[in-house]
């Protein structure tokens, strides 16, 4: 592609029903991480470049897999099990009686008190005051922030592995997303 800026809004949502492809759009600024062909790419490209294939393949700040191989996933690059909850705890805090009014008593004191997720399901009523919290304007600055912080783990990690190539690290950060760090 030879495009000098995108064509679509950082956390935009792809809505047309057809294969294409995406390109990302490189602005050499920040850190440089190495890249292809011996130039240098900034590691904040990586990582936003990284964020875009996640949302696109993960979902949006609403989304709910109310059982992703036994435990609940939630948000735009769906968090999984014990990271859904601490994501839900962090949202929790920036606004208590806002979560308590959409969540309801029941849910909110639950995700307030517990510690392990890892086998928490959602049924389709929790699922939607679940997803009307994430899309609260704290629910979507949590997710933003959490994302960033994650793919930015997942770029460093990948580096430190010795992954050189961009694209490499860009699928790597999809991969560590999925699966986990290992």
């Amino acid at each position: 592609s030879s495009a000098t800026s995108a064509t679509y809004p950082a956390g935009g949502t792809y809505t047309v029903n057809a294969s294409t492809t995406l390109y990302a759009v490189w602005k050499a600024t920040g850190t440089p991480a190495p890249g292809t062909g011996g130039e240098s790419v900034p590691v904040s490209a990586v990582v936003n470049a990284a964020l875009q294939l996640l949302y696109y393949n993960e979902g949006s700040y609403g989304s709910i897999n109310k059982n992703d191989n036994g435990a609940v996933s939630i948000g735009k690059i769906q968090w999984h099990g014990n990271r859904a909850l601490n994501l839900l705890k962090t949202i929790i805090k920036m606004d208590e009686s806002a979560a308590k009014s959409i969540l309801g008593e029941t849910l909110y004191n639950e995700i307030k008190s517990s510690s392990d997720w890892s086998s928490r399901v959602v049924s389709a009523s929790e699922a939607t005051v679940l997803s009307n919290l994430l899309t609260t304007e704290n629910g979507k600055k949590a997710q933003d922030t959490l994302a960033t912080n994650d793919v930015t783990v997942y770029i460093d990690h990948g580096r430190n592995l010795g992954i050189t190539d961009t694209a490499a690290l860009i699928y790597f950060a999809d991969l560590e997303n999925q699966g986990g760090y290992g």
